[in-house]
């Protein structure tokens, strides 16, 4: 039986920029949600700002053990190359 990990991909800037909010936090910007196990940022901070990168994507997951939300993974968008798999 498929897993979440099976779906998961990495989007590129472009992508990312093409999508709508789905919500706009204080720093970062919910892009995709997947049946509440599974969250994808994006970061609206750059390194004028004082981030690390730009354009810096943060990957939650949703603990159901636990009740937490927790950062499974962060990567930079600008990184990414089309069709590079491994998020939501």
């Amino acid at each position: 039986m498929p897993t979440m990990y099976d779906f998961i991909r990495f989007y590129t800037v472009e992508e990312l920029q093409s999508m709508v909010p789905i919500e706009e936090g204080h720093m970062s910007n919910l892009m995709l949600e997947r049946k509440s196990d599974c969250r994808l940022w994006y970061s609206r901070m750059t390194v004028e700002d004082g981030a690390t990168a730009n354009h810096e994507v943060t990957v939650e997951v949703y603990n159901h053990e636990t009740g937490k939300w927790f950062n499974w993974q962060v990567y930079y968008a600008n990184d990414v190359k089309k069709g590079y798999a491994s998020v939501c």
